[in-house]
Order: C-alpha cells, then sequence, then structure tokens
C-alpha cells in the first residue's frame, strides 16, 4: 500500500499526470484508493509549489 501511494504522489506531483492514469485497476480496490490518496498529496504538493495556496475539497 504504501509503494501504491508513493507511486501516485509521484504522478501527481506532475502537471501532466491525471488520477486516470491509475495503473491498479478496480478488483484491487484498497490498493487503487492508496494509489489515489498519493495522488491527491501529490496534487496538493504541486499547488503549494506553484503558490495556489491550499486547495479545497471542490477543486
Amino acid at each position: 500500500m504504501n509503494d501504491a501511494f508513493a507511486a501516485g504522489q509521484s504522478l501527481g506531483a506532475l502537471r501532466k499526470g491525471t488520477a486516470i492514469d491509475c495503473p491498479i485497476d478496480h478488483s484491487e480496490i484498497m490498493l487503487r484508493l492508496s494509489w489515489m490518496d498519493g495522488f491527491s498529496k501529490g496534487r496538493c504538493i504541486l499547488a503549494k509549489a506553484a503558490d495556489w495556496g491550499e486547495l479545497s475539497i471542490w477543486q
């Protein structure tokens, strides 16, 4: 699960990546959720680095 989180975070921190790029299918839901959580965290890192401020849950 940590590896899935780290992989999602790495892609989330890049401008070109999207959540649809998740390599884990729905049959492994816990790993997929971990990847998605990591992707979200990566997006927060990207936003902070771009000085966008804090993102709300709706952004």
